[in-house]
């Protein structure tokens, strides 16, 4: 028993030091990127500590995957390549976070929050565009493990494997969610927001309560325009997701102080933030229309423009043009407007984020009663946030980007009625090829 013992711990013994011994050599080898060497290592373990990963198998398997996909771009665009998601904007991030290790900070909503937050990890683990890098991937992996808690929450546990897929491979995803943006910050946040609503309906607590205000409350710190939409979040969020008896009165009255308290910390959090937020304080001084418009007409220059400005002189024209904007957004760029590599892909995903708002809708309307409810916030969520987006965004280069916060809403709803419809292509064509064969 003792040799047994004896044999075992030494087979021990040389894994670890063969799992460990890389990482060593890496640190050595670049000793200024240590601790993105470390989370390489950590975002694997971290999996391993959910009880919904370790006892399933396949799901395991594919988080791996899609992780390893994560470090091999996040790697590749630090060592070998940099990638066009790797330029401009995520080394400016990176270079202003730097400079920000050495001088004064600053406090602004924004851009200038995700540059304070990156030169805060820079302070304490050194200055790295690595570790900057790998920082996105980790929140990918913490956003990863929130969509298949949610996937549990929501029943779909038997679409699991594909959904994560769907989710975790789209190569924007990949792109954009492995090089030090404010993207993977916001679909963790948002994630997670979502999460804790749906918890929040199934059993509501104060406690859940603030902690839904504070998610909410990063969120919007993110990014002007989210900064706005999180008035929203606030109010509908709190309201749905306030467990009542509405057969009860106590159960209404509940559900109406919800709403107030709401509307309250909406109103308290435009009046804090509009000193702060370009947004906010046009919606505040009821310039909101000329905001955009000036915005729009400043970002009016790219290659990938729609060219689409809104006239806030003419309330006609604003109304006819938003439903435009808002598909333009959505869905371009068109076939006439393919005119490079880059606008091929746009226009593939495009079509995939049509296909999953059909099969969304569709699944809509034949769920029943709860699972309605929980699909319809969804939605909401869903259009709502790419609504806000197109209001100032004019170019698909751009709108690739700010899709990303609420794709994973709408593979959530989505991507069960594709997986499905591709099964059952699948099933057709291998009978039909059988039928062949047997006819031969």
């Amino acid at each position: 028993m003792t040799q047994t013992r004896i044999i075992d711990w030494l087979q021990n013994l040389w894994i670890s030091i063969l799992i460990i011994s890389p990482l060593v050599i890496m640190i050595k080898a670049v000793p200024h990127d240590w601790a993105g060497w470390v989370l390489v290592y950590f975002s694997y373990g971290i999996i391993l500590c959910f009880k919904d990963f370790w006892e399933d198998g396949p799901l395991t398997f594919v988080m791996f995957l899609i992780i390893s996909i994560y470090h091999a771009f996040a790697i590749t665009n630090v060592y070998c390549a940099t990638f066009l998601s790797g330029g401009a904007d995520a080394l400016d991030f990176h270079e202003t976070a730097v400079r920000l290790v050495y001088g004064e900070t600053t406090w602004q909503f924004g851009r200038e929050i995700y540059e304070l937050i990156l030169s805060y990890f820079y302070k304490v683990f050194g200055p790295s565009l690595f570790f900057g890098g790998e920082l996105s991937v980790f929140w990918m992996v913490l956003s990863l493990i929130i969509m298949v808690k949610t996937i549990r929450l929501l029943g779909l546990w038997q679409y699991r494997v594909g959904l994560m897929l769907l989710f975790g491979l789209l190569p924007s995803v990949i792109m954009f969610g492995t090089v030090s943006l404010r993207e993977p910050l916001e679909v963790l946040f948002f994630l997670l927001t979502v999460y804790l609503t749906l918890k929040q309906r199934k059993s509501s607590t104060v406690k859940r309560g603030l902690l839904i205000l504070a998610v909410i409350t990063a969120f919007g710190m993110l990014h002007d325009g989210l900064l706005l939409y999180s008035v929203f979040l606030i109010v509908f969020n709190l309201y749905w997701g306030f467990k009542i008896d509405k057969k009860k009165i106590w159960g209404r009255f509940q559900r109406f102080l919800a709403l107030i308290l709401s509307l309250a910390f909406a109103l308290a959090w435009i009046s804090v933030t509009k000193e702060f937020g370009n947004a906010i304080s046009a919606l505040a001084t009821g310039e909101s229309l000329n905001y955009v418009e000036n915005y729009r007409t400043a970002s009016s220059s790219s290659r990938t423009t729609y060219g689409l400005l809104i006239d806030s002189s003419s309330s006609f024209g604003t109304v006819t043009n938003l439903p435009i904007m808002f598909l333009n957004y959505m869905f371009a760029p068109f076939i006439w407007q393919i005119g490079h590599l880059y606008d091929l892909y746009a226009s593939m995903e495009a079509i995939l984020r049509f296909s999953l708002i059909c099969f969304s809708l569709l699944l809509w309307r034949r769920s029943q009663s709860e699972m309605r409810s929980q699909l319809g916030f969804l939605l909401v969520l869903f259009f709502t946030l790419e609504f806000t987006w197109s209001m100032g965004t004019i170019a698909w280069g751009t709108a690739i980007r700010h899709h990303l916060p609420a794709y994973g809403l709408l593979v959530l709803t989505g991507g069960p009625g594709l997986l499905a419809f591709l099964r059952k292509m699948v099933s057709r064509a291998a009978a039909g090829s059988e039928r062949t064969t047997g006819g031969r």
